[in-house]
């Protein structure tokens, strides 16, 4: 973790404004690495959520992406 950390803190030196985090394990910091980094983190995890969340509830049950 405390590389994770210290790579996060690098990262508005790097002139980044965001970053991913592209590692389920990871995620667990994921709060304490957008600390860290001062700028957003995506969430997959989060992002994932809401996706899944946005497609279950569509008007049209039987509209799936394919068909």
């Amino acid at each position: 973790m405390p590389a994770l950390v210290e790579g996060a803190r690098w990262l508005p030196r790097a002139g980044a404004g965001c970053a991913a985090v592209p590692c389920n394990t990871a995620h667990a910091h994921v709060d304490q690495l957008a600390k860290a980094a001062g700028v957003e983190v995506l969430d997959m995890i989060e992002a994932l959520v809401d996706t899944a969340l946005s497609r279950l509830w569509r008007a049209d049950p039987f509209d799936r992406p394919g068909s």
